[in-house]
């Protein structure tokens, strides 16, 4: 439990600092931020598509899971180069629509819909996010939300943490023994 408390905490903290750091740079220094926050994306497409390139090599051809795995890895790190130098408003686009649809292919191709959606939400979030890129004020907009749930999280998270400290200590410390039902213990003496 230890363990679980002390990533709460870590992860709760680096929320609440990085929302702040979004609503700031959303507000302060918005094109600076965004530069930076695409180019980021950019290493993200190129770096999660890797994988899939890598184990679908081995079964190219004989699956057609892999095969699709294998096309869309390679696309989406050919996308992932273009967007980290070239990410105006056409790449923006091109890209939150590949992030768009991969993940519905990627669904439809699983067994287990929902089970895929739930790995698929973090895609689906970015292509929105890029595809609103074409748009300054519902990006910057974006933004200042993503930072505000940000700092939500990590104040629960972090509000988790030290609940579960506070309950340790107050068991602990209140430790009490119940005894109820005992009947008085029976000493026989022997007579000589």
């Amino acid at each position: 439990m230890n363990s679980r408390k002390s990533w709460n905490l870590t992860i709760g903290i680096i929320a609440i600092i990085s929302g702040i750091v979004f609503i700031v740079l959303g507000i302060v220094n918005y094109d600076f931020f965004r530069e930076f926050l695409c180019v980021i994306i950019g290493i993200g497409m190129i770096v999660t598509n890797i994988p899939a390139v890598i184990f679908s090599l081995y079964s190219l051809g004989y699956d057609k899971k892999r095969n699709l795995m294998f096309l869309s890895g390679i696309i989406g790190i050919g996308l992932g180069s273009f967007y980290i130098p070239f990410h105006g408003t056409v790449m923006s686009i091109i890209c939150g629509a590949f992030l768009l649809i991969l993940p519905t292919v990627r669904i439809i191709f699983e067994e287990k819909h929902f089970e895929q959606f739930k790995k698929e939400i973090v895609l689906y979030i970015i292509g929105i996010f890029l595809t609103l890129n074409m748009l300054e004020v519902m990006f910057k907009l974006i933004v200042i939300i993503a930072g505000v749930i940000f700092i939500l999280v990590g104040i629960y998270l972090v509000n988790t943490a030290l609940n579960i400290k506070r309950a340790k200590k107050k068991g602990s410390i209140n430790a009490t023994i119940e005894v109820h039902d005992v009947n008085p213990l029976q000493i026989e003496s022997k007579e000589e």
